[in-house]
């Protein structure tokens, strides 16, 4: 879990995985601000997956 829920934030995370080039495929909530960060840092993701509660 992060601190904050905006995108900043989120970048911020995702930008410290490892290995970011090999992910094909995001199951998120699909909230504005976290659906652009993942377009943002990680662009070769061809489609996300909302996750269904």
């Amino acid at each position: 879990m992060l601190r904050k829920r905006n995108k900043d934030t989120v970048i911020n995370y995702l930008s410290k995985l490892q290995d970011i080039d090999k992910i094909k495929l995001a199951a998120m909530d699909m909230w504005n601000p976290y659906k652009s960060a993942v377009n943002t840092v990680i662009p070769q993701i061809k489609s996300a997956c909302p996750l269904a509660w």
